[in-house]
């Protein structure tokens, strides 16, 4: 385990002094997995991902990040946090940060376009000195995706398909 953590800081460090890294941020529901859990996985008892998938999910992170320079693998959600975290947890998936709701009265706001793209401003300046071409966004709400586009996330995609399908997407389309 100890190994596997020192090898993959070291990747990381040599990903991004690359300079040529990218930052593949998903929203949750409907995005990164196939459900819908109207932003509470966990007390709506969203079905927990089967072990299999899982460990397709963690492999398809893992080749990307390997194969593709991907240095961060986020969440950008209008669910909440704390229940997005859990949920991974209990599904054995792994990324590397959650951006989320905090409460229920957050959920309810209606300016998530605008704090989706005010959480990537937060991860442009934090990880890559605000280059907004490194930060690859893909959310299935097409007012999110707008949103973000008007403010120079150019690398944003509103997605069709979800889950495992849209990770093997993404996998082809930085193969090609």
């Amino acid at each position: 385990m100890f190994y596997w953590l020192k090898n993959y800081y070291i990747n990381i460090n040599i990903i991004m002094s690359d300079n040529n890294f990218k930052i593949l941020v998903f929203d949750f529901d409907l995005t990164l997995i196939s459900n819908h859990s109207k932003g509470y996985p966990i007390s709506n008892n969203l079905p927990l991902i089967d072990e299999q998938i899982a460990e397709k999910y963690n492999k398809y992170f893992r080749i990307l990040k390997r194969k593709h320079n991907v240095s961060h693998i986020m969440i950008n959600s209008r669910g909440l946090k704390h229940e997005i975290k859990e949920y991974l947890k209990k599904c054995n998936i792994h990324v590397d940060r959650i951006y989320g709701a905090l409460d229920s009265n957050d959920i309810a706001s209606n300016d998530w376009p605008n704090k989706k793209t005010r959480i990537l401003n937060r991860i442009s300046k934090k990880y890559t000195n605000g280059d907004k071409s490194k930060i690859y966004f893909y959310d299935d709400t097409a007012e999110n995706i707008e949103v973000a586009k008007k403010n120079g996330y150019i690398n944003s995609r509103l997605v069709i398909i979800n889950g495992i399908k849209l990770l093997k997407w993404i996998y082809k389309i930085f193969d090609s």
